[in-house]
């Protein structure tokens, strides 16, 4: 029967199984069993192996928790048999084995079959068992971009290779420019893995456990496609290639708790390639990480939940609570130095107002709002805590908005609802009244995203680290929007003027959405006659608010030096948060 058996699972004859009953690690540990007097019946063996502490029941819940071992599992057996010793302690102390006796003995069970057909077999069924006891809960199919994407980006480079050979140095540039786009949009396909046929229910979970190896191919695409862009314009211009994200997309889950274990070598060939940012994409919620964030073994947890009017403080909620958690290395992490960037997708927006959409941070029974940008169905936001939040729509009225309502108050009502306007108590706005340069630094940094709690920057002597203003002064000084009226004094309580507020607004959206100075700035400001008024270190500032359409002449004029009022703010703002990203 036996050599029935041996044949059946593995091909092979009994014989060199058999040779086992001569080996001297096999024979020490069946001395140390017969030394102690063992002597098991068919119901007692069935229990070693069967039972609540048996070896299968183990083996079973580590592959239920870990996943099938990629390859090496022998550290996964040592595993096994260290709890089993230690859930069976007669086994251990009574008899005197180890998980060590039991490991050898199966490795030398391993040798006699043969370790490349026995390492794929055993890997086959706990794969195939894994598979069974997990259904597969995504949304199916799996894997990288298999189009003509990674083709035809090496074929475009390659033509640009060409033309450069006998361009003119202007041309050179145009080309170079291309180049960088060509390869840019072509990895940001390339670096999207499809992982639905990976993900398993376990314990009413949707689980997903990834290494390097499953993304073999999609990280093999990515160094050719970086390999053609060197060819086609040296290493140092393509080391100007913008830093992109790799993307690994669950698809739809059905399961409202999912879990993501990534292997540090994910994050680590990420990268060697120059990778910026991990996303996890789950049921269309987007969480994406910065690489210094997830440099090692990740487990990532997202839990989604219907939101309560308890919740949103009683807003109409636009998308249900989203529960965000991350370890590192086995430590948990809910605050980051960098911004991590969630996008949580709308499930209502029946009668809804979507400008109106903000995110809400859950603190138990309080709220607090933190902004968000809406698009493309999803609300996104850079967040540098973890914790629960929630979409809803806030509408913000004030009413003392009346005289400037035809100009300015639906800017005022959208900018409020980010949270990044305030009004003055009773509630009003007090729209005509001046804006401080304090107060523009807030609402800029709160608008824009560009918020965040680990600035402390104390280069103004007359910025107290307890005002309230403090925070977001710090924020605007390390993105580098505010110089200050000198080295040493910000000024934080005077008027802003429009051509500060328009210089402000054009260094945020540079930091934020990438945009780009002008290259001319008198053609940007030929419109204002009043433009030699301007002052020269502003200048280009404005230049390039002009050039978005954010600030805009009357009569003709500029008018730099005037004040902005608090209504023109929210005006200004509201255009900045519409100008598209670059």
């Amino acid at each position: 029967m036996a050599g029935a058996l041996i044949k059946l699972a593995f091909g092979l004859d009994e014989e060199p199984l058999l040779a086992l009953d001569k080996d001297a690690n096999v024979l020490a540990t069946l001395t140390k069993l017969e030394e102690s007097g063992l002597d098991l019946s068919q119901e007692e063996l069935y229990g070693l192996l069967y039972g609540t502490n048996g070896l299968i029941p183990i083996i079973n819940n580590k592959l239920n928790t870990s996943g099938v071992p990629a390859t090496d599992y022998t550290a996964f057996l040592e595993s096994v048999f260290e709890e089993f010793i230690a859930k069976n302690e007669g086994i251990g102390s009574g008899f005197g084995i180890t998980a060590a006796d039991l490991k050898q003995a199966f490795l030398g069970f391993r040798e006699a079959v043969g370790t490349q057909l026995f390492d794929q077999a055993v890997l086959e069924l706990a794969a195939a068992y894994y598979t069974y006891t997990h259904p597969v809960v995504g949304g199916g199919g799996g894997g990288v971009v298999t189009d003509t994407t990674l083709a035809d980006a090496k074929n475009a480079l390659a033509a640009i290779k060409a033309k450069l050979a006998t361009a003119t140095d202007a041309e050179k540039q145009a080309l170079i420019d291309e180049a960088l786009k060509v390869a840019f949009e072509a990895i940001a396909k390339l670096a999207q893995f499809n992982a639905s046929s990976y993900v398993r229910e376990v314990d009413g979970k949707a689980v997903v456990s990834l290494t390097a190896s499953n993304l073999a191919q999609l990280f093999g695409n990515v160094e050719q496609l970086k390999a053609s862009l060197v060819d086609a314009i040296g290493a140092d211009n393509a080391a100007k290639l913008k830093k992109p994200t790799l993307l690994i997309d669950l698809g739809n889950v059905t399961l409202s708790s999912s879990v993501v274990n990534l292997a540090k070598d994910i994050a680590a060939k990420a990268s060697e390639l120059n990778f910026g940012f991990v996303a996890i994409k789950v049921s269309g919620a987007t969480t994406k990480f910065p690489i210094s964030a997830v440099n090692g073994d990740v487990i990532f947890t997202l839990d989604r939940t219907a939101a309560s009017t308890a919740q949103t403080g009683g807003r109409p909620a636009v998308t249900d609570v989203f529960n965000y958690g991350l370890s590192v290395n086995g430590t948990v992490y809910d605050e980051f130095n960098e911004p991590v960037q969630i996008q949580i997708p709308l499930v209502n927006t029946t009668g809804i107002d979507t400008e109106l959409t903000t995110v809400l941070k859950i603190d138990g029974s309080t709220q607090s709002v933190e902004g968000g940008v809406y698009g493309d169905g999803v609300l996104t936001e850079n967040r540098y805590t973890f914790s629960s939040y929630v979409g809803v729509e806030n509408d913000v009225t004030f009413s003392d908005v009346a005289s400037v309502q035809s100009w300015a108050g639906r800017e005022i009502k959208v900018v409020a609802a980010k949270g990044a306007i305030e009004g003055r108590g009773d509630g009003k706005y007090d729209p005509r009244a001046n804006v401080t340069r304090a107060e523009f630094a807030k609402i800029l940094v709160e608008a824009l995203d560009l918020d965040n709690p680990n600035a402390s920057s104390t280069k103004f002597s007359d910025v107290p680290a307890n005002a309230w203003y403090a925070p977001a002064v710090a924020a605007a000084v390390d993105n580098g929007i505010i110089n200050g009226r000198s080295e040493t004094r910000f000024d934080p309580l005077a008027p802003i003027s429009r051509a500060e507020i328009a210089t402000m607004i054009s260094r945020a959206l540079q930091v934020a959405k990438g945009v780009q100075a002008v290259s001319d700035v008198d053609v940007a400001l030929a419109n204002f006659s009043d433009a030699s008024t301007i002052p020269s270190s502003l200048k280009s500032g404005v230049a390039l608010a002009a050039s978005k359409n954010i600030v805009i002449g009357n009569e003709g004029k500029f008018s730099p030096n005037a004040n902005a009022s608090r209504a023109e703010a929210a005006v200004i703002v509201y255009r900045a948060l519409n100008v598209e990203a670059e």
